[in-house]
């Protein structure tokens, strides 16, 4: 409908460009939804005008996404975007001058060249870390501690304004899902072709001396098995994705199909990380089993958050 679109749209004008689709997605399923459940299949422009003020103006239901929901004040977000390109580009220019000089004063001499790498990376990884956790944790802090006055921006407003909003021929930018089909096939295709990978990776990491007496290796043979498990999970990632180029796939559908996609990934991350079998010589968890737990943990936060987004919408608008 109409209308409807036109209002996505414009809330969508107003979200940032990272997950506006997913979003816009999300609000149509929720809209459509409660609209049938409380007019039908063919409501009339009235009860969708109705619906829609119901819901609250686009600004106001942008900032629910934004603004409330941010660990970083919005307007905040420009000046740390700028400090967590910087801050790691200079420490990587540092480490950079430093690691030239090891190697062009001798100091490298007694170093395989692939430990010098190995350091280096390592090094820099650590550091420019623990400066983007830093900066993140203050201005995490400069948004909890110093909030900025807040006014309803949808109060007057009214939904026959959406009338004039114009509606533009491709809904969204094709590109976010473009690459996550080149990722998925790339990673797809390495995994299963060549999971050796992991071995290589692990001997350069262990090269550097960083692993000390706390590391394990990766048990191949078993990895290819979570391998083969994790293929269809990608397919349908791909496949979603290609269907959302296209514009051929429902709103809900799309929300649905990701969710699920993301909670087998979730089991799976879990799974390798438990699955002692999966790992060779075992004297602790550094290596790819921490890895695997990180990503776990991140992927369940995730999950967790999208539930209780879903819930909390659904609460706010149906009860609307």
């Amino acid at each position: 409908m109409k209308l409807i679109d036109q209002y996505i749209q414009a809330i969508g004008s107003k979200l940032p460009l990272k997950g506006r689709a997913d979003i816009k997605r999300e609000l149509e399923s929720l809209i459509m939804e409660d609209i049938e459940s409380r007019y039908g299949n063919d409501p009339s422009e009235k009860e969708v005008l109705e619906a829609l003020r119901a819901f609250g103006s686009p600004q106001s239901v942008a900032l629910r996404y934004t603004e409330h929901h941010a660990a970083i004040s919005p307007k905040l977000t420009p000046l740390y975007l700028m400090l967590i390109q910087i801050v790691p580009g200079a420490i990587a220019i540092a480490f950079a001058v430093v690691t030239i000089i090891k190697a062009v004063t001798g100091e490298a001499d007694e170093t395989q060249p692939i430990a010098l790498i190995g350091e280096f990376v390592s090094s820099l990884f650590a550091s420019a870390l623990s400066a983007v956790g830093a900066i993140s944790i203050g201005f995490v802090a400069a948004t909890r501690f110093i909030p900025d006055a807040y006014v309803d921006p949808g109060e007057d407003w009214n939904p026959e304004e959406l009338k004039a909003v114009e509606l533009e021929t491709n809904r969204e930018s094709p590109v976010e899902n473009i690459v996550t089909v080149a990722a998925i096939a790339v990673t797809a295709i390495l995994m299963n072709v060549y999971p050796q990978l992991l071995s290589r990776l692990e001997s350069l990491f262990l090269s550097t001396g960083l692993a000390a007496n706390s590391h394990h290796l990766v048990d191949i043979e078993r990895f290819t098995f979570y391998i083969a498990l994790f293929n269809p999970v990608w397919a349908v990632q791909a496949v979603r994705s290609v269907f959302s180029i296209s514009g051929r796939i429902r709103p809900h559908t799309y929300v649905i199909t990701g969710a699920v996609t993301d909670l087998a990934s979730a089991a799976l991350h879990w799974a390798m990380v438990l699955d002692l079998s999966l790992y060779a010589q075992y004297t602790g968890i550094v290596g790819f089993r921490l890895i695997f737990l990180i990503v776990a943990i991140i992927e369940t936060i995730e999950l967790a958050s999208l539930a209780v987004r879903t819930l909390i919408r659904k609460m706010e608008y149906v009860g609307a």
